[in-house]
């Protein structure tokens, strides 16, 4: 097919769209080359009947066999509405583990059933498409289609739509006279790190250690937690030291991909308003201009090669917390802070979703489908993390009874008493 649906353009029938998002997949899409999905199976089910609804369930299920974390489908109107809370798999049950906006749930609220089939049930029916680790696992996408959800008390709860779907979180406290823990739920904008900082900076400069929670952290921008990292270093040194060999991205070029990115780039920026991200979009305008200039794209930003770290504050150790909720750029901050010598990170494997990253919408009549144009390189290095993410220095398996107690800060709050001793 290869023709590009611009941004404003629509009303293609559904044969048609899903003809469309599959030579997305399979030709602009950064992976088309490692991973490929048999699309028959579900071009079958395509009925230009079925509801809104029913198709945009197809195409999501289409999508997430390909198992990647940056490829997803958002619907543009209410089906793409949060349910006010979310909720993690431990055996053969889901647990509250957030909540936004729905009041009639509590955090531990055990939940055993959705609609009239219990969690194993949905889960072995949907087992292609979960992690083989239950508390991996992401349900959102599940709890979405269903009307209804029992709880272990049996009590039936109808099921709501909220507008918002996550809180952001950027926070610092200390937990004891030597001891702060910092917050981050996103590294979306620059901005919100750096005014943390700058707010808590005598606070941090008092400290012998910190705890760095980006265990439920939904990525962002890398150069959203270059100023953090100044904390972890005792001398200048180059950022880029702390990448592993051969980290970069190759970008896959194709007319629709330039516009696609570039437009979700001009979106951020001017969302944004930051020096370094109006930095990177200039020069992403002259990487995504032809395939010739793409290919010679280097795989970082020239902001990230010449970034230095200027030391902050006289931490003795920094503990990061890490999780499966911890994906994209999250990710790449597990990786870079593992590389200092007086940090270790501590919880569970990253959610492994970088080797295809630098995302870009392609909009339908009433979605849209976010994909990845970027390939790793290290990829081709052996370093392949997605669905495995990266590991932790101190493996903690994780338990609902997590969510009264939370076994990762127990275990680090040990290890600093003995430190102490």
């Amino acid at each position: 097919m290869n023709q590009v649906i611009s941004q404003g353009e629509s009303l293609m029938n559904k044969q048609q769209t899903f003809k469309d998002i599959i030579d997305l997949m399979t030709h602009d899409y950064a992976g088309y080359q490692d991973i490929q999905v048999d699309a028959d199976p579900y071009l079958s089910k395509v009925d230009e009947d079925m509801s809104s609804i029913d198709f945009h369930n197809l195409v999501e299920d289409y999508l997430r066999d390909f198992n990647d974390g940056h490829v997803s489908s958002t619907s543009d109107d209410a089906l793409n509405h949060s349910l006010g809370f979310s909720a993690r798999r431990d055996g053969d049950s889901l647990y509250v583990a957030d909540i936004v906006d729905e009041t009639r749930l509590q955090l531990g609220d055990e939940i055993t059933h959705l609609d009239d089939e219990t969690v194993a049930e949905v889960g072995a029916k949907y087992a292609e498409q979960l992690d083989n680790v239950t508390y991996r696992q992401h349900w959102d996408w599940l709890l979405k289609r269903a009307t209804t959800i029992t709880l272990a008390n049996e009590q039936k709860i109808e099921l709501k739509r909220y507008n918002r779907s996550y809180i952001p979180e950027h926070s610092f406290k200390k937990i004891s006279d030597n001891t702060g823990y910092i917050k981050l739920t996103d590294f979306y904008n620059p901005k919100d790190m750096n005014k943390l900082l700058n707010e808590q900076n005598e606070a941090l400069s008092n400290l012998d250690y910190l705890i760095v929670d980006v265990r439920k952290n939904l990525g962002g921008e890398r150069l959203s937690y270059w100023n953090l990292l100044n904390y972890f270093v005792d001398k200048t040194e180059p950022l880029i030291d702390h990448y592993p060999k051969d980290f970069g991205y190759k970008i896959r070029w194709t007319q629709r991909n330039k516009i696609n990115r570039l437009s979700e780039l001009e979106r951020s920026k001017n969302s944004r308003h930051s020096v370094i991200l109006n930095q990177v979009y200039q020069e992403a305008l002259y990487q995504w201009q032809d395939e010739k200039h793409a290919s010679q794209y280097e795989g970082m930003d020239s902001a990230e090669i010449k970034h230095q770290l200027q030391p902050e504050g006289h931490l003795k150790h920094i503990y990061v917390l890490s999780d499966s909720r911890t994906g994209s750029a999250g990710e790449d901050f597990v990786i870079v802070a593992k590389s200092f010598e007086k940090v270790t990170v501590v919880g569970r494997n990253t959610r492994g979703t970088i080797d295809y990253e630098h995302m870009a919408p392609q909009h339908y009549d009433d979605f849209r489908v976010w994909y990845p144009t970027t390939r790793s390189k290290l990829i081709d290095s052996g370093m392949r993390l997605d669905g495995v993410g990266t590991e932790p220095d101190v493996k903690i398996r994780w338990k609902h009874e997590f969510l009264d107690n939370d076994g990762d800060l127990v275990w680090i709050k040990n290890n600093i008493e003995k430190q102490n001793k």
